[in-house]
């Protein structure tokens, strides 16, 4: 688990501030209650996908610091725990983690949005001149034996809360979305775990890219819904629900068996064409210097 680096909170003047937590906070509610469209942590609004999601489990915590004197100032933390079931599978589960009480004028940098071992996709939104003390990025990745006994905190309670469903454990492959947003103290990190088998792809192809890129769609449209209801009122959730692509079954995306398949086409593989777009954005938008460009455009291809 990465830690959490502190560093001087800019503007924060009082030295202890509970949040404004709002009564529909998810983690005032029961075990067991039910969210369609989004759900509220504090005083966050959270997207979620298509159907209706069951509150696993809430946790709460001491934030955690390593550097300086700064180590004995801690936010207190909550999570919420979410997940869905799909013809007696693990469809979606849902982790987000956001502050339920500021200490001090301690804030902290995650290191996610600047990672650039990344094996599916990556977006960040935050210019240079501000990476030290806000964060926005998206990333998608693959995880392998997702939710096994090895699993800990929440993957654990999602193992158990599966079991108690019936449902086989651990997920033999999860295409995960990590939303990360942070500004100075402020912040949500909320992780999407979806499960290619419970959308229909067969188990020889878990890896299916067609379902990844879908997931990559999805993930760009709830990063906006997360930025927008960052700060202020945010976007509406209608027109979230409206306008978010919709995850397909692997099986509706395949040709039918009449069809011939389309030929691969030749050079660079769909994730590593995605990463370059990605990164092009960002330089043409002015989020990083040009040494950043050249130096995370070289290791990308030097990944191939």
């Amino acid at each position: 688990m990465r830690a959490f680096f502190a560093i001087l909170a800019l503007g924060v003047a009082a030295d202890a501030a509970a949040q404004i937590v709002s009564r529909d906070s998810v983690h005032l509610q029961p075990i067991g209650s039910t969210a369609s469209g989004s759900f509220v942590l504090v005083n966050k609004t959270v997207p979620l996908p298509e159907g209706e999601f069951t509150l696993i489990a809430t946790n709460f915590r001491e934030s955690k610091f390593v550097r300086g004197n700064f180590a004995r100032a801690e936010h207190k933390m909550v999570e919420a725990v979410l997940g869905q079931m799909a013809d007696g599978k693990l469809r979606v589960a849902v982790v987000a983690d956001a502050v339920l009480k500021y200490a001090g004028t301690v804030g902290w940098v995650i290191e996610p949005c600047k990672d650039d071992k990344v094996a599916l996709f990556s977006l960040s939104r935050v210019p240079y001149m501000k990476r030290s003390y806000e964060q926005n990025c998206l990333v998608v990745n693959r995880i392998a034996s997702r939710f096994g006994p090895k699993a800990n905190g929440a993957y654990a309670q999602i193992a158990d809360w599966v079991h108690q469903q019936g449902g086989p454990t651990p997920v033999p492959m999860v295409v995960e979305a990590a939303i990360t947003r942070i500004a100075v103290v402020e912040y949500l990190v909320v992780r999407y775990e979806f499960n290619p088998a419970a959308f229909g792809c067969d188990p020889a192809n878990l890896q299916s890219e067609s379902f990844a890129n879908g997931v990559i769609d999805l993930g760009k449209a709830m990063q906006a819904a997360v930025n927008e209801g960052f700060a202020g009122p945010g976007m509406s959730m209608a027109r979230f629900a409206a306008e978010a692509p919709r995850l397909e079954n692997c099986a509706a995306a395949a040709p039918a068996p009449s069809q011939a398949s389309a030929p691969r086409r030749s050079g660079k593989p769909p994730a590593v064409a995605d990463r370059l777009r990605a990164l092009d954005a960002l330089r043409d938008q002015g989020l990083i210097t040009p040494a950043e460009y050249d130096e995370r455009r070289r290791k990308i291809l030097d990944s191939l």
